[in-house]
Formats: C-alpha cells, structure tokens, sequence
C-alpha cells in the first residue's frame, strides 16, 4: 500500500515539475502531494494500530479460552461436591430412621441401661435408686428398664424427682434418683 502512494506522489511530482511554468498549479500540486503523503502517514498509524488490536484481541481469545477451562473444571466440582452433599444427607436421613425406629437407642453398648443398683435410702427421703447417666440415653430407656426390672416409674416421676423440664437432655455422668414405688 505505501509502494503505491509512493508512485503517486512520484507521479504527482512529475506532474509538478512539468507545470512549473504556471506558479498557481504548481502550489495546487504541492499542495495535493503534501495531502498524499499525510494521508499515507494515517493509512501507516492505522496499520499499525490494527496489528495491536490484532494482537490484543489474540491474548484475550487466549484469557477466555483459559476461562472457559477453569469454569468448566469448577462446574464439575461443584456438581461432584453437590452430589456427595446428597449422599451424606441420605446417610444422615437413614441414621436418624433407624433412631427412631430404635427409640432412640444408639445400639452403643455404654447406652444400654442394667438392672436398677440396690434401693438407696435418703436421709428423710422416699426410697429410691441412684443412677448415673451414660452416653446415648434418655429418661425413656432408662425408665423402660427399670420398668423391665420391676420398679414402676414413669418418665414423669423421673422428671419430678429430678426437678428436670420437659427438656429430656441428659449429661453423661449425670445422677439421677429414681423413685421407688
């Protein structure tokens, strides 16, 4: 493109120096090759800014290329993380069944209540056991088995005794008194 304004403004300046003779063309032709050349300097500045853009636009396909890999990449994470997130909670779902279903027992043998201990007597008190809490039970399995082992209580009569609310949370180590009736 510049070889090409170069033979016009040779050609231009044939013309020129052909017409010299009259001094109102000749400056028409100066100035018709001063217009040339600055046209072919913008056509050189726009050359060269499309390279750079060129350029530019070729390193952010590249960015986007590399984006489009880390998006996919953390799209499967999620989607794995989304369906171990759903294979947990079935575990969790299928525990708290099985407590339920169990009454709450853990099936750990620390929870397991035995048979009631000898009656302890307190000063001025009703008769009665005295009992330690383990992990995994509640006031329920606790008055089921002494229950089975013939004492009749209630988890009310725990309850009262005890001075405990309707919360059944219990400690581990816990004493509690069981009322003999």
């Amino acid at each position: 493109m510049k070889m090409l304004l170069v033979m016009v403004v040779v050609t231009v300046g044939g013309v020129v120096a052909g017409l010299a003779q009259d001094p109102g063309e000749a400056q028409d032709a100066l100035a018709e090759r001063q217009k040339i050349l600055k046209a072919a300097d913008q056509l050189d500045l726009l050359v060269q800014q499309n390279s750079q853009l060129t350029q530019q636009l070729a390193a952010l396909q590249e960015r986007l290329q590399k984006l489009e890999t880390v998006s996919g990449e953390l799209r499967a994470q999620l989607a794995q993380q989304q369906k171990d997130w759903a294979t947990e909670r079935e575990k969790l779902l299928k525990e708290v069944a099985r407590l339920v279903a169990t009454g709450g027992k853990t099936g750990q043998p620390a929870g397991e209540v035995g048979a009631p201990p000898e009656p302890v007597p307190a000063a001025g008190l009703e008769p009665g056991f005295e009992y330690v809490v383990q992990a995994g039970q509640s006031l329920w399995a606790i008055a089921d088995a002494y229950q089975k082992n013939g004492v009749k209580v209630t988890v009310e009569d725990l309850r009262k005794a005890n001075n405990l609310g309707k919360n059944d949370l219990l400690q581990v180590g816990q004493k509690l008194f069981i009322p003999k009736k």
